[in-house]
C-alpha cells in the first residue's frame, strides 16, 4: 500500500495540468500514486497525460463524460490504494514539501483525521494575488465543525490531506453539489464532526484564480450553501434559531463578495436579507455604509474620466 493517493480531477486544463503533475512528481515524499479523472475534456489533455504515463508507473487515468467535480472525485476514490488522500485541482500546484508536511502529522497522531495548511493565490499567468483575508489560526485546529458551519474559517482544499478510512465513516462527496462549488467543504465538515483536525501554519500550495472559476459565481455558491443548511438543519421548530444564524451568515458573506466585485444592488439586497435574520448585526450596517461610499466614489471617478475624455 502506498502512503498517499492524489486525485486530480480535470476538465479542459491542458494549459496547466503539466505544471500540476510536475509539482507532484518532485515532492520530497515520493510514496504516492496519482489518480487523474478526466471529466470530459475536449482539449489535448489526454495526449499530455499519456506522455507522463509512459514514464511513470504510479499514474492512473480514467475518462468520463462531463459530470462535474464531485462525481469525478468520487470515481477517483474507487481507485485509491493508499493510507491518505489529497486533492489537487488541475490548474493548481504544490510546494515540494506539501505531502511531507501532512504525512508527518497523520503518521504521528492517530487522533487527527485531516490536516491542512496555507496556500498562496496566483492568477492565470502565475502572478501572485494579494489575499486580504486574515486567518484566525486558533479556530483552525481541533474540533472545528462549528467554525466551518458558520464560515468563521475556510479550509484551503489544495492543502488538505486526510485518512482514507475517514470515507468509511463519513461517506464520499455529495454529488448533488457537484456543480455548486461547496462539495469539498461539505466533506471537510463531515470529517470534522468525527475527527480532530490539525492546521499547519505553513504555505504549501498555489491556488489559481481564473475568470471562469466556480468559486467566483456567488449565485451558485449561495445555492450550494442553502442546500447544506437544509441538509443538516431542515426547517423545524427545533432548528429555527440556528437556521436564522446560518441564513444570516450566508447572505452576509455573499453580500460581502458582491460588494468586493462592485455589484452594489445585489450586495445591498443581500445585506438587507441578512439583517432580516439577524437585525442587530452591526457589521452589516457598517458594510452598507461602506457600500454607499464606495459607489459614490466610483461615480465621481467615472465622471472625472468622462470630462477628461470629452
Amino acid at each position: 500500500m502506498r502512503k498517499v493517493s492524489i486525485i486530480i480531477a480535470t476538465y479542459n486544463c491542458a494549459n496547466y495540468i503539466s505544471a500540476a503533475i510536475d509539482s507532484v512528481i518532485y515532492q520530497t515524499c515520493q510514496d504516492f500514486e496519482i489518480i487523474i479523472i478526466d471529466d470530459g475534456s475536449t482539449d489535448n489533455t489526454r495526449q499530455i497525460i499519456d506522455k507522463y504515463i509512459e514514464i511513470h508507473d504510479n499514474i492512473k487515468y480514467l475518462y468520463q463524460n462531463n459530470k462535474g467535480l464531485a462525481v469525478a472525485r468520487n470515481l477517483g476514490f474507487t481507485l485509491v490504494e493508499a493510507e491518505y488522500i489529497a486533492f489537487l485541482d488541475a490548474d493548481d500546484m504544490w510546494f515540494p514539501d506539501r505531502l511531507e508536511v501532512g504525512v508527518n502529522i497523520l503518521d504521528n497522531d492517530l487522533n487527527v483525521g485531516l490536516v491542512h495548511a496555507n496556500d498562496v493565490m496566483i492568477n492565470e499567468e502565475g502572478e501572485f494575488i494579494i489575499r486580504k483575508e486574515k486567518r484566525n489560526t486558533k479556530l483552525l485546529s481541533g474540533n472545528i465543525a462549528k467554525n466551518l458551519l458558520f464560515r468563521k474559517i475556510h479550509i484551503r482544499g489544495g492543502t488538505v490531506l486526510f485518512r482514507t478510512t475517514c470515507l468509511d465513516k463519513v461517506g464520499v462527496l455529495d454529488e448533488n453539489l457537484t456543480r455548486l462549488g461547496v462539495e469539498d467543504r461539505d466533506l471537510w465538515y463531515r470529517i470534522s464532526l468525527n475527527y480532530n483536525v490539525q492546521f499547519v501554519d505553513k504555505t504549501i500550495a498555489y491556488y489559481r484564480i481564473r475568470q471562469n472559476s466556480l468559486s467566483k459565481d456567488y449565485h451558485k455558491m449561495m445555492e450550494g450553501r442553502l442546500y447544506l443548511i437544509d441538509k443538516y438543519y431542515p426547517p423545524s421548530k427545533l432548528n429555527k434559531s440556528i437556521r436564522k444564524k446560518l441564513l444570516s451568515s450566508l447572505f452576509y458573506h455573499v453580500a460581502k463578495g458582491e460588494l468586493w466585485n462592485n455589484k452594489f444592488e445585489d450586495a445591498a439586497a443581500n445585506f438587507i436579507i441578512a439583517l432580516k435574520y439577524k437585525p442587530f448585526k452591526i457589521s452589516s450596517y457598517l458594510y452598507l455604509v461602506k457600500m454607499f461610499i464606495k459607489k459614490f466614489y466610483i461615480s465621481i471617478i467615472n465622471l472625472m474620466v468622462l470630462k477628461l475624455i470629452n
